[in-house]
């Protein structure tokens, strides 16, 4: 391989952006499976021609060639050493509603298929987990299936026609019974060496027998491929009519051997779906549960569901979408989980994908559990018992002594058992490299010969995909934790206690890939991007090469930060990442290290040190006014003028209660923002909070050290948290609750400052004591209202931080509860502001807000939100100004 050769060519031909730098081809080594294998290169395509392109580069250049969607694979099929194309900007969907079909790009995430096809009252059939983020290039190639798939099969059975290029560059359009290449049609007669199929849920090795007949399926030699036949530059798909109705019944088992017993007796009745799920996976107090879905008309449904005995009836469409959103979490989650005890045993994804006939799925499950006996290994079972598919993730840590050899061990004893049970290896997730090797222990030498024929034919070089299906890798080369070097303890500038050590933090990324979803808060900036390296993933990716040493300058690398620079740190990850990630603590001691290695820049002292340039301006406004609009020259864009700072005691008769502690039962904290940016909201508070009750005092404790915390100055921060802790501690331990009104503030003390000062028992009082503005309202039973004019249309904006860390319960949103207000949720994630984030990145800012909430707030008639930020980002994207939710209620107090 040439990799100059062909770096060189791609940049000439290809209009999308090649990528050869270190952390970018880290960011590539992985996807969601064991393995890992660091590319030459990265080709983002911008165009099918761009596929073209890529294939002609690697030919003269004679690299191998990966072709990525969105890199969910669980048998490490999205990875290899040469070219990686990803595909993720090739989105187009044109829908055909007469025809109910539709023409996509390889790049199209299903979700998105479903959301433009649902306007029509169609939908694709297969239907994964995944859906939020799986890619239809990656679903062909995997011949990928879903819940539903005993009523609508696979993805093959919904392809009518693919455009594709070859290995040699022919392009060529694929229709059954239509016209074919020439080193297709070569390969007719290896038909002879099909194996009959039988089971629904077999996608193990090539399709040979669709090569047979007078009519050839074409597209279905190449779906289940894995991208070693050809490159998919569109495919035409069927669509089919969405169900009147659907309902769902829900029931616990005390095993998975009795869930299996239980979905074997539901199968008689004709469900559209049957899932078991792990434990808790829905709430629920039971070992395992079992889902059973039923589609058709309303009353028939209704009536097939609550035959189901001792279950759950779940008909409400919205109730359902909560518990299917939970089962697609789930695999994820599980992948993500770490039990208590010696090593660190995870749930491996290497057995995860054996179907067999259902009657014989009691078989499997025994089986199974002896060969996990013998090794003395748990597991995790999900699966689509409906049609014999189980997911099975041994618990495993591959850095303990002879952790490998068993998982050698495992793997081949359980694919001898699914041959043995008349089953496929894969049902749905396709071979890989963890199932390759063993294709010969389900099919004889001439159907293995076959393959290989069918392989040289389309492919003479081996280019696509090399150690797939034909030539596999073995199953235990290329493991990412064996390679990875050992977990050294290290000393860091915030505590990682929670995550057992930094190191252990960096690994805690699956790769599931949920941070691609375009429907929750997660990553704003990959949302508005597409771009990789700005989903959480991609910035866990490099990080962990960071850490290992990959990346030169460790966790100083250029590259590392320039993912880590468009982190607006809003938190989300931390509760929507099925692993738990926390990006916006690792980006903190990312920063610590680089200003450590590189020295400190001026933008983030200034930056950092926003309480301290708010408090100076406050004392000369129109001097500050003319400061900030020099500050903008530096950041960006022009930060926010103080006024004349918050004196609670000349506008409410307020003591601080630092003077009077008895005379309160609730503190408000005067944060930084409140005190010298929109003294109005304090007052505002305080009356509220008194007509609803309280005693309402005020506290000054400074700054708390957001600002410090999030430009990485660690040691400045902390010192300023522990003076804040000075003020606040003693009225938590008083028994006082500390009202914030900034969220941002909020989130400093309930989740930030407890790893800055871990050491310190008064972070753990003042975490308890704080709450919300809206939250302590609330609990108060709320203040006496009017009710507001019947046409009102109130949006509120639901702060990342609050959203994040309170479920939506803690928030602008809980306003909801309160008897006679009436509003809505923005539906947006973060602001696209975040603190300094909209000054330094502005256009990006305001696209993130373009979005979602833009549009939320200029279709109502009064925008309610508690961050400072966001109701920044509010007036500057729309003209229209927005009021915290104290502000809100001071002006409906009855």
């Amino acid at each position: 391989m040439d990799a100059f050769a062909l770096v060189d060519q791609l940049r000439r031909t290809a209009a999308g952006e090649v990528r050869a730098d270190a952390a970018s081809r880290e960011l590539y080594a992985c996807d969601a499976s064991l393995y890992r294998r660091r590319p030459a290169a990265v080709l983002r395509a911008r165009s099918a021609d761009d596929l073209d392109a890529a294939v002609a580069a690697c030919r003269a250049a004679g690299a191998p060639l990966t072709v990525r969607g969105a890199g969910t694979s669980l048998a490490g099929q999205a990875v290899g050493r040469g070219l990686v194309v990803d595909t993720s900007l090739l989105d187009a969907v044109r829908i055909d509603p007469d025809a109910m079909t539709a023409r996509v790009g390889p790049g199209v995430v299903l979700a998105h298929l479903d959301a433009a096809a649902a306007r029509h009252g169609l939908a694709f059939g297969p239907d994964v987990a995944s859906a939020s983020r799986a890619t239809l290039g990656g679903m062909i190639a995997n011949n990928s299936a879903g819940a539903r798939s005993v009523v609508h099969g696979l993805t093959a059975d919904h392809v009518l026609a693919l455009d594709v290029t070859l290995a040699d560059g022919t392009r060529a359009t694929l229709r059954r019974g239509g016209a074919a290449p020439a080193a297709l049609e070569a390969a007719r007669p290896l038909a002879a060496h099909a194996t009959p199929r039988t089971l629904l849920r077999r996608v193990s090795g090539y399709a040979l027998e669709a090569l047979g007949g007078d009519e050839p399926d074409w597209p279905r030699v190449v779906c289940g491929s894995e991208g070693t036949l050809a490159v998919v530059r569109s495919a035409l798909l069927r669509l089919v009519p969405r169900p009147a109705a659907r309902g769902i019944a829900l029931l616990g088992a005390d095993s998975v051997e009795a869930a299996v017993d239980a979905a074997l007796r539901a199968l008689e009745d004709g469900p559209s779906a049957v899932e078991i799920m792990a434990r808790g996976a829905l709430g629920a107090d039971a070992p395992v549960q079992l889902l059973v879905e039923h589609s058709g008309p309303p009353d028939e449904v209704a009536e097939r569901v609550r035959r189901v005995r001792g279950a759950r009836a779940v008909l409400d469409p919205r109730e359902q979408e909560a518990v299917w959103a939970v089962r697609r979490a789930g695999i994820g989650r599980a992948l993500g989980a770490v039990p208590a005890g010696p090593g660190d045993p995870r749930p491996l994804a290497f057995i995860e994908d054996p179907a067999v006939p259902p009657a014989r799925l009691p078989e499997l499950v025994g089986g199974v559990r002896r060969i996990l006996d013998r090794e003395g290994v748990d597991a995790v079972w999900y699966g689509h018992a409906s049609v014999g598919c189980l997911h099975i993730r041994p618990r495993m840590d591959l850095r303990r002594p002879g952790a490998v050899p068993a998982l050698r061990r495992i793997a081949e004893a359980t694919a001898d058992l699914v041959v043995a049970l008349e089953g496929s290896l894969s049902g749905e997730h396709g071979d890989g490299r963890a199932r390759g090797e063993l294709l010969p222990r389900m099919y004889p030498p001439p159907t293995i010969a076959a393959f290989g024929a069918l392989k040289r034919l389309l492919d003479a070089e081996g280019m696509l995909n090399p150690g797939i299906i034909v030539d596999p890798d073995p199953l235990d080369e290329g493991l990412r934790l064996v390679a990875s070097p050992p977990r050294l303890p290290r000393r860091t500038a915030v505590s990682f206690a929670r995550e057992g050590g930094l190191a252990r933090a960096g690994e805690a990324c699956n790769g599931n890939g949920a941070c691609r979803a375009r429907s929750g808060a997660m990553c704003p900036s990959y949302q508005a991007l597409g771009d990789e390296r700005h989903a959480t993933r991609g910035r866990a990716v490099a990080l962990r090469a960071a850490l290992e040493g990959r990346l030169e300058a460790g966790l100083a690398d250029d590259g590392l930060h320039e993912a880590l620079e468009l982190c607006l740190a809003c938190k989300a990850c931390a509760a929507e990442c099925p692993a738990g990630v926390d990006m916006a603590a690792l980006k903190v001691e990312a920063l610590a290290h680089r200003h450590r290695a590189r020295g400190v820049p001026l933008r983030a002292r200034m930056l950092g040190h926003a309480h301290e340039l708010l408090a100076l301006g406050s004392g000369a406004p129109r001097l500050a006014r003319r400061a900030a609009v020099a500050a903008g020259r530096l950041t960006g864009d022009a930060p926010p003028a103080p006024v004349r700072r918050w004196r609670p005691s000349a506008s409410t008769g307020t003591p601080d209660v630092g003077a009077t502690p008895a005379a309160a039962d609730i503190v408000v904290m005067a944060d930084t923002f409140t005190r010298y940016l929109e003294p109005s909201i304090g007052d505002a508070a305080l009356r509220v909070l008194r007509a609803a009750g309280a005693r309402a005092g005020v506290v000054d404790p400074g700054c708390c050290g957001r600002p410090l915390l999030s430009q990485g100055l660690v040691a400045q921060a902390r010192s300023r948290a522990r003076r804040a802790l000075d003020r606040l501690a003693p009225h938590a331990l008083a028994g006082r609750r500390i009202v914030v009104l900034e969220p941002s503030c909020w989130s400093m003390l309930v989740d930030d400052l407890p790893r800055l000062v871990p050491g310190d028992p008064r972070a753990a009082w003042v975490r308890d004591a704080a709450v919300t503005f809206e939250r302590a309202v609330l609990d108060l039973g709320g203040p006496p209202l009017r009710d507001e004019a019947a046409d009102a249309d109130v949006v509120v904006h639901e702060h990342c931080h609050a959203r994040a860390l309170g479920g939506g319960e803690e928030g602008a949103a809980a306003l909801g509860r309160l008897p006679g207000l009436r509003v809505r949720d923005s539906g947006a994630g973060c602001c696209g502001m975040a603190g300094a984030f909209g000054h330094l990145h502005p256009g990006l800012s305001r696209r993130i807000a373009e979005d979602r909430l833009a549009p939320a707030v200029r279709g109502a008639d009064l925008a309610v939100a508690a961050g400072t930020s966001c109701r920044e980002q509010i007036r500057r994207t729309t003209g229209r100004p927005a009021v915290h939710p104290a502000e809100h209620l001071l002006a409906r107090l009855a």
